[in-house]
């Protein structure tokens, strides 16, 4: 026994070997399960999470669209070319617009400022009315006031005449209280009216401002109505000046597209005169054109008529012939009437077509 090792060999036996793969092997078809359970599994968590996701991406389109959005917003906000072609068409609109309302009724604006003036003057007098009676009001309590002092005046003057000729000492002190607190009292008083002589003085002065301004109103006001009123008749002269102006434009200009129709319809009578001369020149010649070969053709037979006449006249005369009227006429083939009698009655019934005969060959003579 050999005491040296050796090595095994498999290769015979591996030559047909292939590896198992891992669905095939043991624990294949669990895996299958598990693989069908997870596909399974994240379906239905796609079905369930998929309005979620389809809110959320559409909320992100949105937000992405209302961010470029914005951007844009913002960066044609601060783009100073971008502000002054706003602030010209902002202004060129305004323009147009108003001068499109002036333009549109002129008096009406006049008369319109002319209606707030009178709202402002209305205004004032109503003020000047309101500082009128203060006036008239702070007039009056400075009188009443006035004559309150007077009148406690010469009650403390009475209460210091009683004091003196009192014989009682709290009667005496009594009356001499009592004269204190009517001088105080007129001194508060002329306090008081000096106050209001002030306020009056301001007022007056106040009063006579707003009635000065209300003056200058009124002969503002009063030009300006005048004013509107001359306009508002220059501006009635003016459009009917202008009324008939676009008439008489309208009548010596016309109207281009009325002009086109009437353009067209000259053009119409023209092509349609020349044309329906031009049939009557046409059928003119052609009339002549017949009239002359009829004239032609019957001046033909005429002299050919008239050659005939002549050539039997001629036959007649060299004959040696005198024949009378009614033998110049005879044709050949039809008997005179000398001959005629000479013909027998059997003659006569054979005529028939001898006659026919002959006055075929007289109608021959003229062709």
């Amino acid at each position: 026994m050999s005491l040296v090792p050796t090595t095994p060999t498999f290769s015979p036996s591996l030559q047909g070997y292939t590896p198992k793969s891992f669905w095939k092997r043991p624990e294949g078809p669990f895996g299958m399960i598990v693989l069908v359970a997870l596909i399974l599994a994240g379906g239905y968590g796609l079905y369930i999470i998929l309005p979620f996701l389809i809110t959320l991406l559409t909320n992100v389109i949105y937000a992405s669209v209302l961010a470029v959005v914005v951007f844009l917003i913002g960066w044609l906000i601060f783009n100073p070319t971008f502000r002054t072609a706003v602030k010209n068409l902002f202004q060129n609109i305004v323009r147009f617009f108003a001068s499109w309302v002036v333009e549109t009724d002129p008096i009406g604006i006049l008369r319109n400022n002319l209606d707030d003036m009178k709202k402002e003057k209305y205004n004032l007098d109503q003020t000047v009315q309101r500082f009128s009676g203060s006036e008239e009001k702070l007039k009056r309590s400075i009188s009443s006031k006035g004559d309150e002092i007077n009148s406690l005046g010469f009650k403390a003057q009475k209460a210091e005449q009683m004091a003196g000729s009192a014989k009682d000492s709290m009667e005496k002190e009594r009356l001499m209280l009592e004269r204190q607190t009517f001088l105080e009292k007129a001194g508060m008083l002329m306090q008081g009216v000096k106050q209001l002589e002030a306020l009056e003085g301001e007022t007056s002065k106040m009063l006579n401002t707003f009635q000065h301004w209300s003056q200058i109103a009124d002969s503002k006001i009063q030009r300006t109505e005048n004013k509107v009123s001359f306009l508002a008749e220059q501006r009635k002269m003016i459009l009917d000046a202008k009324a008939t102006l676009g008439m008489g434009q309208r009548l010596l200009r016309g109207n281009p597209e009325q002009l086109k129709m009437v353009d067209m319809a000259l053009d119409y009578l023209e092509e349609d005169t020349a044309r329906t001369l031009g049939e009557i020149r046409e059928f003119s010649r052609f009339t002549d054109k017949l009239i002359t070969e009829e004239q032609i053709e019957s001046g033909a037979a005429a002299d050919e008529a008239a050659a005939r006449f002549a050539e039997f006249s001629q036959k007649l005369l060299t004959a040696g012939e005198k024949p009378s009227v009614a033998d110049m006429i005879e044709v050949s083939g039809v008997p005179s009437a000398s001959a005629a009698a000479a013909v027998p009655m059997g003659g006569a019934r054979k005529g028939g077509s001898t006659s026919a005969k002959d006055s075929g060959d007289y109608d021959n003579m003229f062709k």
